[in-house]
């Protein structure tokens, strides 16, 4: 994703300093992950791809049992 606009520019059209808007760049390419793959992700595991955890999916039981126990899992979790 690119953009014509400078860090200044984007800092100020969003009323954050620059330093914010800089180190966001900086993970976001760091991740490696490209706008088409983030636009669908749950904020969760995008910010923790951001924070240079990368991306663990959960396992096929732990899917399983979440689906017939959803009553169980607890509400503030996204499902994977």
């Amino acid at each position: 994703m690119t953009t014509d606009l400078s860090i200044r520019q984007i800092a100020h059209a969003l009323g954050i300093s620059r330093t914010v808007v800089a180190t966001t760049i900086r993970a976001f390419q760091a991740s490696g992950l490209e706008y088409p793959t983030m636009d669908t992700m749950p904020d969760s595991l995008l910010i923790q791809a951001m924070a240079g955890e990368g991306v663990q999916e959960k396992s096929a039981r732990y899917q399983e049992l979440s689906q017939r126990h959803a009553y169980l899992v607890d509400s503030t979790t996204d499902a994977r």
